[in-house]
């Protein structure tokens, strides 16, 4: 993370999270523009069924909540969740990764990119009509969904000044 206040390669604490941008961002807190994103995205197959993950959304929401309290002019663009963001954090709903996407792109240019979101890294290749159960044998194909932290690191342009994203793995944790 920043000037390396934070060690790369294990997970931080929300308060060391927190403590970094704080550092990071000294004086220059007010007037500056923040984007989070959080939750989980939906790919669907069919008007029943989708791709997804267990995400909560509650850490992005818990960034974007210490941002707002903070002064920061902070948008969440929150996936499907069960949270209902306090009234001062602008909020932005999506249901697929596209549509956060979007979102993401819609909301540049900003000072801080916070990547909380768990998005779905394919999408079926063709959405069909809601399948019947012998139907659902067939072989779906899946394509690539756009790599939204990726895109807004390696922005020429409208790049924000300091880019955080966060990855969930499931094996070699450190």
């Amino acid at each position: 993370l920043a000037c390396g206040e934070i060690g790369l390669g294990k997970m931080s604490k929300l308060s060391e999270i927190e403590l970094a941008i704080k550092n990071f961002l000294c004086k220059k807190i007010l007037n500056l523009k923040a984007v989070v994103t959080a939750g989980p995205t939906r790919e669907y197959l069919d008007p029943v069924r989708y791709l997804s993950n267990e995400s909560s959304g509650l850490q992005g929401y818990e960034i974007a909540k210490k941002m707002v309290h903070a002064g920061i002019n902070t948008k969440l663009i929150i996936g499907p969740s069960n949270i209902n963001p306090e009234s001062q954090i602008l909020t932005e709903n999506v249901t697929s990764t596209q549509e956060m996407f979007d979102a993401v792109k819609n909301s540049l240019p900003c000072d801080v990119m916070i990547c909380c979101a768990a998005v779905s890294d394919f999408k079926f290749k063709k959405k069909f009509r809601k399948l019947k159960k012998d139907n659902l044998k067939d072989t779906f194909e899946l394509e690539s969904n756009p790599d939204i932290l990726s895109y807004i690191s390696n922005l020429n342009y409208n790049r924000p000044k300091l880019v955080i994203g966060f990855a969930a793995e499931t094996e070699n944790l450190i």
